[in-house]
């Protein structure tokens, strides 16, 4: 298993190569899904993944694409990966689906 550093500028990049395949996609709508482990409490996680989710929706909203972006934060409750082991845990990115709408999970 890797491990990998996510600082800011590496964030915004990865975000904005994420913005061309959404304007190559022609996507009108783009959801920003948030998410966490079940590590902490069920009230700070739902809290942290609805911050994460805005934070990206913001830059890509920065970025003028176009299309519409909505944001909702899923906490624990929508794992995208098993919370029952500590690898499973680690998984917090991916980017799913075909527009409409495009859904990115964070």
């Amino acid at each position: 298993m890797y491990k990998f550093h996510l600082t800011p500028l590496i964030a915004k990049k990865l975000i904005s190569k994420v913005d061309s395949i959404i304007k190559k996609l022609d996507a009108e709508k783009v959801t920003v899904q948030g998410h966490t482990d079940s590590v902490g409490s069920t009230d700070i996680n739902k809290k942290l993944s609805k911050n994460r989710a805005s934070a990206v929706a913001k830059y890509l909203l920065s970025l003028a694409g176009g299309y519409k972006i909505t944001y909702v934060g899923y906490g624990e409750s929508h794992p995208i990966a098993s919370n029952e082991t500590a690898q499973g845990r680690k998984i917090g990115d991916m980017i799913k689906g075909a527009p409409p709408p495009f859904i990115i999970g964070i």
